[in-house]
């Protein structure tokens, strides 16, 4: 089973839990979004034991329970985090751009630039996916759902 964090909203002050690898979650009470890798967490085995640590630390707003749970998680989660620092140079050959996050906006930009040429058919758009580094299935399906709405 995956670990779960525990961490505090800094705006509202009360727990929520995300899984560990998580960058942000969208606090359950306020909506703040939270960046989990500036928060102090405190490491849970199963999301079951994470959701019952909320509700502990919530009932009694953390207090010394919560900041003995994060010193003892401290090594585990560190453990998680990859040892090394990974910088864009280290693992692009210098020819292609990086490439835009989100399948959906890779996919905008696709349609974008293709469709200001000329009329583009499925087969072209196709052809393209791996271009953007898109998989036709799920491309076939956006574009499916964009023509029904």
């Amino acid at each position: 089973m995956k670990p779960f964090l525990v961490f505090k909203c800094p705006k509202c002050k009360n727990f929520t839990n995300a899984p560990a690898g998580q960058k942000r979650r969208r606090c359950s009470y306020c909506g703040t979004i939270i960046d989990i890798t500036k928060a102090a967490c405190a490491l849970f085995d199963s999301p079951e034991q994470a959701s019952n640590a909320v509700k502990e630390f919530n009932a009694a707003r953390g207090g010394d329970d919560f900041q003995k749970s994060v010193d003892r998680s401290r090594e585990r989660v560190l453990s998680l985090m990859p040892k090394e620092t990974v910088k864009a140079s280290d693992i692009s050959d210098g020819e292609r751009a990086p490439r835009q996050p989100g399948k959906r906006k890779r996919l905008m930009s696709l349609l974008e630039k293709e469709a200001k040429k000329a009329p583009i058919s499925l087969d072209r758009i196709e052809v393209l996916c791996s271009k953007y580094e898109l998989d036709w299935k799920w491309v076939e399906g956006q574009l499916e759902g964009m023509s029904n709405s």
